[in-house]
Parts: C-alpha cells; structure tokens; sequence
C-alpha cells in the first residue's frame, strides 16, 4: 500500500481545551473511493469482494487509516491519552464502509449514520441553504459533552462537506484528500475556533513531489525579483547621484526612504529563495530539535508557540512543505512585492523634488492606486475548489 503519512502536531495538543470553555475535539474524514459503474474493474478500478460499495484500493486505503489512527492513539502518553467517541457518517454507501472499516480496524464504537450528513444538504454549489446546514452541523458539534469525557467524535462525509466544516471551524480553508483524516482541536489562541492538530493519509508521497515543484517555480520567482531590484537599486542610486544639488530636506527623506525600501525588499526577496531552498532538503534529512521545558520560559514558550505547524516525527513531509511554502511565501515573498511597489511611489515623489504642498500629488496618488490593486487582486484571484 505504501508508507501511511502521518501529520502529529503534538500528542498532548489533542485534549487541549480553549479558553471559551470548547472541549470537543473533532476527526474529520473524507471517504475513499466508491465503486461506480463505469468502472472497469481491473486493476485500480478492481471492485472490493468484502466491501462491494468501494474499489479494491479504496478499501486498502481505509484499512491504513485506521490502523495508523489505531497506532496513532496507542501511542499517546497516559496524562494525553484520548479515545474517540462517536462515530458519524453519511448514510450514502461510500461514507457508510468507510465508517465500517475504520471501526472495524481501529477498534472504535458502532458508526451512526446520521441523515443531516447527507450530500442533499451540503450541495456542492454552496448557496443559503447549504450555508445554514454547514451552521447547523457545527452546533451539533458544538454541544457534544468534553472529548475527556465523551471520547472525540469522528465525521466521516464526502467532498466538499468535509472540507466546508473544517474551513468553519478553522478560519480558513483545509485541503482534504480523499481517505484523509484530519483531526481538529480548539486553538489555544482564537476563541470560538479550532486548529489542525494532526492528518493520516494513505500515502502522500505524490503530494511531495507536486509540492517540491511549485516550491522550485517559486525560487525562481524569488530569483529574478532579487536580481531585479538590485539592479534597480543601482540605477536608483545613480539617479539620485546625478541631481543632488539644490535638493531640499523632504526629498532627501524620500530618496533615503526609496533605497531603504528596495533594499528592504531585495533582502526579502533572497532571504525567501533561502528559506525556499531549505524546503527542497531530502525528509532524510531533517533533524529533530529536541523538546523544551515551557515551565521555564511560558511567556517565550507561548510567543514562539508552533500552533499553526504541524510536527515531525511521525508527521507527513507533505504538510510539512505545504505549510512552510505559505507561510514563507505570506511573511517573506508578498510583503517584499509590496515594499517594492513602496519604493517606487517614493522615488516618483521623489524626482519632482516637492516644495510645495501641491506637488506631493504622487504618495496620495499611489496609495490609491495600491488599494485599487489589492481590490482587484481579491477580486480576480483564482477559487479552487473540492479534488475528484
């Protein structure tokens, strides 16, 4: 079947309790592939004899989830030790042996199918009722008793239910393979939210390699803005070198302020090729940084806390890019393009060589000008949707 990724942020982490009183920790899992007709029924598209409602590998997907997740509980020290309650599930087939086998295999209570986990309510078109559902379906979760006491609860549904739930309780949106199984826990730092505790996923090597090729296209977007901005850094300069006489006090300001921004952007734009670059270091060797005792130092341990990280060892490789790639490319890359479009609006201002009040037209100007940009960027990015 191939390794079981595994993401663990942090054994302990799964009974964390918020600080608005949420106690309920939440597995959400999307099923595996489902027999269709049109399938062939050879090789990948091999019919299961003992689960008929799915495909051969479906099931061999299944059967490592939950034995990993089996696994993944056992191994829990007694004080972080959880067990999972409630088993919920669509009551169309797919869901309802995926259910079976998790049971089944990771040793959990009998699934309940429940009716309000059906694709009719979740249409995959959105819209208000779809919307009013997913609201609903999270109150239920909501007014589950304490995972200490009840055990967590596991969801098992389809695309892009799953992924519609996770997205409301996090914040923000969570890919969800199929046969993945993510667990959600309250977040320690928003109220009313939750936050990725840990996923299982059959085999998540393809992601690796998928993920290791945007994280190259975007080195060399890295590149080729560093090399930009020095060059124009220079030329900047040699601007400014050619009519430094009978300048006064505020453009000096702004020519001081350009340079400082480009600089500040090219740093940028190099420090995220490096980060980009450690990205692409084989998992082979990735250290482990031994664990602190935040007893010692609480006020560092919570500044520096890694809640939006998921943790190695055992953790996917996969989610470990991933979720390094945004994060880079949010804290590095995209303030570096800003600090640039910065720069430039500067050095405009600053070759009319202002003195009076009507000639600082340009920063007002340009602050216009980047807001329309950021609008019509939200506006025009692209919207991804659920995988097949």
């Amino acid at each position: 079947m191939g390794c079981v990724a595994l993401t663990l942020q942090s054994m302990a982490a799964v009974t964390d309790i918020g600080e608005d009183g949420m106690a309920t920790d939440v597995l959400l899992m999307r099923h595996v592939a489902g027999w269709k007709s049109s399938h062939s029924g050879v090789g990948d598209e091999s019919r299961s004899a003992e689960y008929p409602e799915l495909l051969s590998k479906g099931v061999q997907a299944a059967c490592a989830v939950a034995e990993r997740l089996r696994e993944t509980l056992d191994e829990q020290s007694p004080p972080a030790k959880i067990r999972i309650g409630p088993v919920w599930h669509g009551t169309r087939p797919e869901p309802t042996a995926t259910a079976k086998i998790l049971s089944t295999y990771a040793h959990l209570d009998a699934p309940q199918p429940m009716d309000f986990l059906d694709p009719s309510n979740f249409r995959p078109g959105g819209g208000p009722e779809a919307a009013r559902a997913l609201n609903e379906t999270v109150e239920r979760i909501r007014s589950q008793p304490p995972t200490g006491s009840a055990g967590a609860l596991l969801i098992i549904g389809h695309e892009p239910q799953v992924g519609w739930l996770a997205h409301c309780m996090t914040k923000s949106p969570v890919p969800i393979d199929r046969g993945e199984l993510v667990c959600l826990v309250p977040s320690r730092r928003h109220k009313d939210q939750w936050r990725v505790a840990w996923t299982i996923h059959p085999d998540d090597s393809s992601a690796v390699t998928d993920l290791r090729e945007k994280i190259k296209s975007k080195m060399d977007a890295a590149k080729v803005m560093g090399a930009f901005i020095t060059a124009l850094v220079t030329f900047v300069l040699t601007a400014f070198l050619q009519g430094s006489r009978d300048i006064g006090t505020a453009t000096w300001v702004l020519r001081a302020l350009t340079v400082l921004l480009l600089l500040a952007a090219a740093g940028l734009f190099f420090v995220s090729l490096f980060h980009y670059d450690s990205l692409l270091m084989p998992p082979r060797f990735w250290g482990s940084s031994m664990p602190k005792d935040s007893d010692k130092q609480p006020e560092t341990s919570n500044r520096r806390s890694r809640d939006w990280l998921v943790r190695r060892p055992p953790s996917s490789s996969a989610w470990i890019l991933y979720q390094n790639m945004v994060r880079i490319w949010n804290r590095t890359f995209v303030p570096a393009v800003w600090l640039v479009g910065g720069g430039l609006i500067t050095f405009c201002q600053a070759v009319l060589k202002p003195d009076r009040l009507v000639e600082w037209w340009v920063l007002p100007a340009g602050a216009v000008g980047a807001l329309l940009v950021l609008v019509w960027t939200r506006e025009s990015r692209p919207q991804l949707g659920a995988q097949d």
